[in-house]
């Protein structure tokens, strides 16, 4: 009994020993943190044809860089990714759920490209994430609830895809989300109200869009019965009252109009005739004198 004691007590000792020594140990070449082994694995689900991520490589890492040097990707201070932008990269394949890993990353975009397959509920896990922009791909299936709980989320462009289904109410409910464009894919069902100043659903056909008015509004009554009835015809009478009004008041005033002017004409043709009989009368006159001399006119007959 003595001896197993003694046994149990240094096989313990040798086990603090160990983990003590893999602690203050330096990690073995090719242990790579979780970020390195999250683009590794989105580069894996990815075809690259023209061959943009050859650097995703992890012997990259093991030869001393870090993933803060790989292109296309963007670090913040503490070497964490902080952007990754794949934008017209002629990319292919899906988008691996390795992509929720990448907590701290803040702008995710892989638009047109040919990516296709679901969107991954894991991009949900990406807590501080404020632009998703998928556009102009071949993505299927439907919109994750997931991103609707994005807290910091503000433009999100999911539109020129293939999605279908109903549109999450978490989506439409999303707090910041400012920019949303939904249009060009195959959702249906009803469509909600949403909190984003800038939506953009054209293209899908089979969405309901009398869900985006407002509840509040009155019900139009509908058009064939009595009381509207009596309302339009009361109106077509003042319509048509008014009408012979503007048109009588149309006849006066063209009346009075031509009245005046005839008036004015008349005036300046008189006045004109008289002038010309003072002119003949003063010319005869002139004419007249003219026959006889100053001294003739006092000479008695």
């Amino acid at each position: 009994m003595a001896l197993d004691k003694v046994r149990s007590s240094a096989a313990a000792v040798m086990g603090r020993v160990v983990a003590a020594a893999a602690l203050l140990s330096p990690p073995a070449l090719g242990s790579f943190n979780d970020e390195v082994n999250t683009l590794v694995e989105i580069k894996k689900a990815l075809n690259d044809p023209s061959g943009v991520l050859p650097a995703w490589d992890p012997e990259v890492i093991a030869a001393g860089d870090e993933q803060c040097d790989w292109p296309m990707v963007v670090c913040n201070g503490k070497d964490q990714v902080f952007r990754m932008d794949l934008s017209n990269q002629n990319l292919s394949g899906t988008l691996s759920p390795a992509i929720g890993n990448l907590r701290s990353m803040r702008n995710l975009l892989l638009c047109n490209n040919s990516i296709s397959g679901l969107i991954p509920d894991t991009i949900g896990q990406i807590v501080h994430l404020e632009t998703l922009d998928l556009l102009n791909n071949q993505f299927t299936g439907s919109i994750p609830s997931t991103l609707g709980g994005l807290a910091h989320l503000q433009y999100l462009e999911l539109n020129n895809n293939s999605l279908s289904g109903h549109i999450p109410d978490s989506l439409a409910t999303a707090s910041m989300l400012s920019n949303l464009d939904l249009s060009f894919n195959n959702l249906s069902g009803p469509l909600p109200i949403f909190r984003a100043s800038i939506v953009s659903f054209r293209g899908n056909p089979l969405l309901n869009p009398t869900a985006q008015e407002p509840h509040d509004f009155p019900t139009p009554k509908p058009a064939n019965s009595e009381e509207n009835s009596d309302v339009l015809d009361e109106r077509d009478s003042i319509l048509d009252i008014l009408a012979v009004c503007l048109s009588i008041a149309c006849v006066v005033t063209t009346l009075i109009t031509v009245v005046v002017v005839v008036y004015r004409l008349r005036h300046r043709h008189e006045q004109a005739g008289a002038v010309d009989d003072v002119s003949s009368a003063v010319s005869l006159t002139d004419s007249g004198l003219s026959q006889y001399s100053i001294s003739s006119l006092f000479i008695l007959p």
